[in-house]
């Protein structure tokens, strides 16, 4: 913060930006009439605000009002306005927000339902399109510490759906002095120097990847986000994403997302996502996808059977009488059993101390062929969280008490099957 008379820096001070505070600042103005002004500004975003009176100064006192806090900021990166999306896909909701007394969480709602709530950066969420074309408007919605609120709507399509025509409004009234609304940042660029996928060793680090799906499809030229989940070993410390065995991104926190842009071209690539404990133990996972119009390999045309040549006629003679053999009759082919659902891991494991009164990423690693049907989480028996679509994850409990805990987590198939796994985890 900086006071200004008449244009001129007198004092400066720093500033708590997360809370009400009033300060004082001391400065000799000589008697009159001058312009009084305070500058507020934020380095890490490059914003300011400047407030200013003209104040007649006497030998006894100066009053400067206090500035006002920035206002809460919403911005939605992705999908854009007007973006369509195939049926039946998954994708990734993204955006930004900043200002006020710090933002507390964002909530997405699709058509005025509420989809997900993300307590911090960066405010992504995994969403999987209707296998029916329609066309869906997205809110986002911050919330700072004190709940004041900011929002941004955008409508985007699904499948075959028009956009609507929009029904042109009055020219609005502009307020004075609006408040500059934030730029995009921009899309992260590629490591200069790509580096091979490494080859892991085994482990028992579990690596799971939800977006792209395995065989998905993306119109070139878009902007998509890369996301999965690890867990295991003595703590996940990364996860790196390789593009077709080129390093494309690393990221240290859970939800492990990154931004991508797909090529210019159409083609088929590979995504593998390698995942590193605090003793550099790796696990890896690997799915295929596809950008634009990708063509199907061509059958390939069977060579042609050599036609026989006819061994020479014996010389004639009786010819044994042949006996038939038995038909034999082919065993009845066995109908495999429905595989039954099987958790593999769950977070967090024994080996997390968890921060009290933090939020914690509840996740789970199944297999199951008949698919999930929901999740519940429980902490000393009570059931803090409930998940009945993908990817399956909670965010919403914070670690408390303090002490050791026992965390269940059960599963239930689609078919009706169930399983449970539990750990003891610490509070601190």
């Amino acid at each position: 913060m900086s006071l200004m008379i008449d244009g001129v820096v007198k004092a400066t001070a720093q500033v708590n930006a997360t809370s009400l505070i009033d300060y004082v600042l001391n400065v000799d103005v000589p008697a009159g009439r001058h312009n009084v002004s305070l500058k507020l500004s934020n380095p890490a975003s490059g914003r300011s605000l400047i407030t200013g009176v003209i104040a007649i100064v006497n030998p006894l006192l100066v009053v400067v009002p206090p500035a006002s806090s920035l206002p809460v900021n919403m911005n939605i990166w992705s999908p854009g306005e007007g973006s369509n999306f195939p049926l039946n896909t998954w994708t990734s909701i993204s955006g930004a927000a900043d200002g006020g007394t710090g933002i507390d969480k964002v909530q997405y709602y699709l058509n005025d339902s509420l989809m997900c709530t993300v307590f911090s950066a960066p405010y992504n969420c995994g969403y999987l399109t209707s296998s029916q074309s329609e066309v869906v408007v997205l809110k986002g919605v911050a919330t700072d510490k004190s709940g004041t609120k900011s929002q941004k709507v955008v409508t985007f399509t699904v499948g075959s759906a028009v956009m609507p025509t929009p029904t042109p409004s009055p020219t609005p009234v502009p307020a004075p002095a609006p408040a500059p609304v934030p730029a995009p940042a921009p899309a992260p660029a590629p490591a200069p120097a790509p580096a091979p996928a490494p080859s892991p060793s085994p482990s028992n680090i579990s690596v799971t990847i939800w977006s792209p799906g395995p065989g998905q499809n993306y119109p070139t030229n878009y902007w998509t986000t890369f996301s999965g989940i690890a867990s295991g070993g003595s703590g996940i410390v990364n996860v790196q994403y390789y593009v077709d065995n080129e390093f494309y991104c690393k990221t240290t926190t859970s939800p492990f997302n990154c931004s991508y842009l797909t090529p210019t071209v159409s083609g088929s690539h590979t995504l593998t996502s390698v995942a590193m404990d605090s003793n550099g133990a790796t696990g890896s996972t690997t799915v295929g996808f596809t950008v634009g119009t990708v063509e199907p390999a061509p059958t390939p045309v069977p060579a042609p059977t050599p036609t026989p040549v006819p061994a020479p006629e014996p010389a004639p003679g009786p010819a044994p009488v042949p006996v038939p053999a038995p038909t034999p009759v082919p065993a009845p082919t066995p109908v495999p059993a429905p595989s039954p659902i099987s958790l593999l891991s769950i977070y967090p494991t024994a080996e997390n101390v968890l921060a009290f009164n933090n939020k914690v990423d509840m996740s789970v690693s199944t297999t199951n062929g008949g698919g999930l049907k929901s999740v519940n989480y429980f902490i000393d028996d009570v059931m803090v969280c409930s998940s009945s679509s993908a990817p399956f994850s909670c965010y919403s409990w914070k670690a408390k008490p303090k002490g050791t805990r026992t965390y269940k987590v059960t599963v239930t198939g689609k078919d009706g099957s169930t399983a449970t796994k539990i750990a003891l985890i610490t509070v601190r």
